[in-house]
């Protein structure tokens, strides 16, 4: 199972895999888990794609395209930038929609037409 197929499941039932149903609350235990899976992947040498710290390459993408700060992490950025926690959660989704897609092309290299 890849972070991706762990996001997609999140993403469908957020309550049920982060255990709470404020979205700021949300996003910092996503955040967490996050955080920890890079750990669990570093600590069994796993290599996975997409790149190893996911949070860091999400975090510059957001920056790049919001003009964020990260000295806080991606999702304090968001909470920031967006006018209600319910929008920061929709933010966070729409962005990492876009990341994926751009960033699928690069982790699976050319595509045949």
């Amino acid at each position: 199972m890849s972070v991706m197929t762990v996001l997609q499941r999140i993403r469908s039932s957020p309550t049920m895999f982060l255990g709470c149903q404020d979205p700021a609350k949300q996003l910092r235990a996503l955040e967490s888990l996050l955080h920890g899976y890079r750990i669990a992947l570093v600590e069994h040498s796993i290599v996975e794609d997409p790149p190893p710290d996911l949070l860091r390459s999400f975090g510059e993408f957001v920056e790049s395209r919001h003009g964020w700060p990260m000295d806080a992490g991606v999702v304090s950025a968001i909470l920031s930038g967006s006018s209600t926690h319910d929008d920061a959660w929709r933010v966070f989704w729409d962005a990492m929609d876009e990341f994926t897609s751009q960033y699928t092309r690069q982790w699976n290299g050319p595509q045949e037409p």
